[in-house]
């Protein structure tokens, strides 16, 4: 009987948030992404075959979750929506929409009372849940604040040397030398993440996510000095941010913990 029901409630569900996630991306506030679109007449998302792809894997991710445990699987499915949300965004916009951020923290408060017997490492019971959902998001935010602060550092030598070696006053003017502030944003999403699995989770989700986008970065870099019509390539030049690599790698933690 749980196995019909399950069934049934994740078909639903899916046709609902498959075609669901298309829809409220395509009408995402500019501002959430960064962007001025008024007035187009262009999906952000295509219908097909997105709709139909995104469907197919929120059955399944239902399914699964709702064998696996049926009292926090509607807090996950619901975590899963909004990271999808948060992918997109990372990477069509190389984005990490803030409001969506706080909605997948809420989702991460109303888990909290189905971890009251788990051990997290600060013992079982409400104390230590709620010891180790804190932990957990002060350790996520503390991590994104690391690597950005690293990139930063990166970068801000790149374009030092970038510009030395080319000692033009243009460059100058565009503010050589110069790198990108912290995204704060992405810091936030570290936390939420952190409040929705805990430290040991969170810690290997942004570390999954690191090597992702590190892994993204190399070939980039690589292909875009191997390849002369690189320039062509639509996906050498897109912007992907780091939300998308952290995005990805927190759905799939998510719904194969502890393996």
């Amino acid at each position: 009987m749980k196995i019909i029901i399950v069934v049934g409630i994740s078909i639903a569900l899916g046709i609902i948030c498959g075609s669901g996630s298309v829809y409220a991306f395509n009408h995402m506030p500019d501002e959430w992404l960064g962007t001025d679109e008024r007035g187009r007449e262009w999906q952000r998302v295509k219908s097909v075959p997105w709709k139909y792809i995104f469907t197919a894997t929120f059955i399944v991710v239902g399914i699964y979750l709702g064998m696996k445990d049926s009292l926090k699987a509607p807090g996950y499915y619901a975590s899963c929506l909004l990271l999808t949300q948060t992918a997109m965004a990372g990477f069509l916009y190389g984005r990490t929409p803030r409001p969506v951020v706080w909605l997948l923290a809420l989702t991460g408060v109303g888990i909290l009372p189905f971890t009251i017997d788990e051990d997290l490492g600060f013992g079982a019971g409400s104390e230590g849940m709620i010891k180790a959902h804190l932990a957990g998001a002060a350790a996520g935010f503390v991590l994104v604040f690391v690597l950005l602060m690293i990139k930063k550092l990166v970068l801000r030598n790149t374009v030092k040397q970038t510009a030395s070696a080319a000692e033009t006053s243009e460059q100058d003017k565009a503010g050589a030398g110069t790198a990108p502030g912290i995204d704060w944003a992405l810091c936030e999403l570290g936390l939420a993440l952190g409040l929705l699995c805990g430290p040991v989770q969170v810690s290997v989700i942004i570390a999954a996510g690191i090597v992702l986008w590190g892994g993204h970065a190399v070939s980039k870099r690589f292909g875009n000095a191997g390849n002369k019509l690189a320039g062509n390539d639509t996906l050498m030049k897109k912007k992907i941010g780091e939300a998308f690599f952290i995005a990805v790698s927190a759905m799939v933690c998510i719904i194969v913990w502890p393996f």
